[in-house]
């Protein structure tokens, strides 16, 4: 049965990104892959032998591909600067982004380096009490 439903956020089986996607990059074979945040761009952790390195799949029709190559040549500058960033990562064809088919369309993926440290901590949103108008 054929499903014409439309989508507009789905999300990719880390499985397939390891086997059809990952095999594009000079890191050694994936050992394990997860999901680490769903959002404008969906992030996964993915580890080699070698290390860790995070997998961004940017959501359909959010950033045109000339806007995602302006964001990953100012990471490339900052890391040519000596700043402290993640920087993505050249597929073995020396391209930096990999299209991918999802049902809402294409979406553009990108390996970058993994960047530790720890994950910020928000503050809760401050809250106002309730007051009755007494209607």
């Amino acid at each position: 049965m054929e499903n014409d439903f439309p989508v507009t956020h789905s999300t990719l089986a880390i499985n397939a990104l390891m086997t059809n996607v990952l095999p594009d990059y000079d890191i050694g074979i994936p050992l394990e892959g997860r999901l680490l945040h769903l959002g404008l761009n969906d992030t996964y952790l993915v580890k080699t032998h070698d290390g860790q390195y995070i997998l961004r799949v940017y959501r359909e029709g959010w950033r045109s591909v000339s806007e995602i190559l302006y964001e990953l040549d100012v990471l490339l500058f900052l890391q040519r600067e000596n700043h402290a960033v993640s920087v993505p990562l050249s597929r073995k064809d020396g391209s930096l982004i990999h299209p991918v088919t999802a049902p809402e369309g294409i979406r553009y993926v990108v390996l970058f380096t993994y960047a530790p440290g720890k994950e910020p901590v928000y503050a809760p949103p401050i809250s106002w009490p309730y007051v009755s108008s007494g209607c």
